[in-house]
């Protein structure tokens, strides 16, 4: 069963890298070690590595009558069309989880690409300290998990093994774009469904069957449509990138088995956050050195303001991306995470005016599609009242309850 499986994610992966072909060329760009946003970085910045990129030299100057802006409303419609799309793929979270779990989901999916825009903006005005900046942000995820719930010695090494996988993670990612292009490495990452939804079956012994992995397989074909760029297959990138996707698959298959216990969201945080931050010392100690702390009081005011926004939306982020393992289970919130493609494309045609091609389109639809059918297919079923119920079954209120009691 396992190898069917497997086989269906190679056809999936070359099927739709012969399809697309060849867009334009890329080089590797390494990513912004931002902990909680691990899944999201390579997709990201795949499609806004072009944000910050400096604007061509313009030898003679236009004349100023040719430098009015004509209105591009087919764009606008463009993306009012793809945000409706997007809240209609979670629209089923509203109506099973209520408002409140609803707007933790589009807070999360809003601070998946506000993160990496913030820190992309930090690094372009002058603060070039990545491994620095991740260090900031943990310490910081760290003080207001503490301070919203007293933190608990006993869960400290409970929760190391998240923090490995999640760092190492980074580190296949990182070292595939070395083998790869960005785009393909992009693609690769977007099965991290897949792969959460075979641990999870494995690690919980539950039955797989085609009408549960169909969703996932509709999600992960639509994210990998979204992708923008060359698709040069490239097997050491193929294998490290895999890599990556099996560590960040057993970081939330593990995540969401100690919620299910005694460890609190909270506690959760805090701990990871920790373990997060030792981490990136070392980083640091091998890398940056001094250079962090000698630069921060010298950055300009800009750069202040984005250091700041990047602190509160990683914060957000690590919060309520464990809270939404919490509420939806570990293989609805690693789809819920692929979303998170469509709203970089909605900011690269807001922001850089970028067309959309029909391949995107189709691979929204995708999207969304994938996204509605794993909610609805996978309804809760009834059981005892006195066994405890998976995450995926659990409602936002139970769970606020239950952190309320652990606290």
């Amino acid at each position: 069963m396992l190898f069917s499986y497997w086989i269906s994610f190679v056809a999936v992966t070359g099927g739709l890298t012969l399809v697309q072909g060849k867009v334009e060329q890329e080089t590797a760009v390494p990513l912004a070690a931002c902990s909680a946003a691990s899944c999201a970085a390579a997709k990201t910045q795949s499609l806004l590595q072009r944000y910050s990129a400096p604007a061509q030299q313009i030898t003679e100057p236009l004349p100023r009558e040719k430098l009015v802006e004509i209105p591009n409303h087919g764009a606008s419609y463009s993306v009012w069309i793809l945000i409706s799309l997007m809240l209609l793929a979670i629209s089923p979270v509203l109506f099973k989880e209520g408002t409140a779990a609803f707007c933790v989901v589009v807070v999360y999916l809003a601070c998946l690409s506000l993160v990496q825009i913030n820190v992309k903006e930090v690094m372009a005005t002058g603060f070039s300290c990545p491994d620095f900046l991740t260090l900031i942000h943990q310490i910081s995820t760290a003080a207001v998990a503490a301070i919203l719930q007293r933190p608990d010695l006993k869960h400290c090494w409970l929760v190391l093994p998240i923090s490995l996988c999640n760092g190492l993670s980074l580190l296949f990612n990182n070292t595939a774009l070395v083998y790869g292009g960005v785009a393909f490495v992009c693609m690769i990452s977007a099965l991290s469904p897949i792969f959460t939804y075979m641990l999870e079956g494995i690690r919980t012994k539950r039955e797989l069957s085609f009408s549960s992995m169909l969703p996932v397989i509709l999600v992960c074909s639509g994210a990998m449509l979204c992708v923008h760029g060359e698709k040069v297959i490239s097997f050491a990138a193929l294998f490290l990138a895999s890599c990556g996707n099996f560590c960040r698959a057993g970081k939330s298959v593990w995540q969401q088995e100690l919620l299910l216990g005694e460890v609190s969201a909270l506690n959760m945080v805090f701990w990871n956050s920790c373990w997060s931050s030792c981490m990136a010392m070392v980083c640091i100690g091998a890398n940056e050195g001094l250079k962090g702390p000698r630069l921060l009081p010298t950055i300009t005011a800009e750069t202040h303001f984005y250091l700041l926004m990047s602190l509160l939306c990683a914060v957000t982020l690590n919060i309520s991306q464990t809270v939404v393992v919490k509420m939806l289970g570990a293989i609805m919130q690693s789809i819920v995470g692929n979303l998170n493609l469509v709203l970089v494309i909605v900011l690269s045609q807001a922001l850089l005016k970028e067309d959309v091609s029909g391949f995107q389109y189709m691979g929204v639809v995708l999207l969304v599609a994938g996204t509605m059918s794993n909610k609805l297919v996978n309804a809760p079923v009834e059981k005892d009242p006195k066994a405890q119920a998976p995450a995926s079954e659990g409602t936002f209120e139970t769970s606020v309850k239950q952190e309320l009691s652990k606290s």
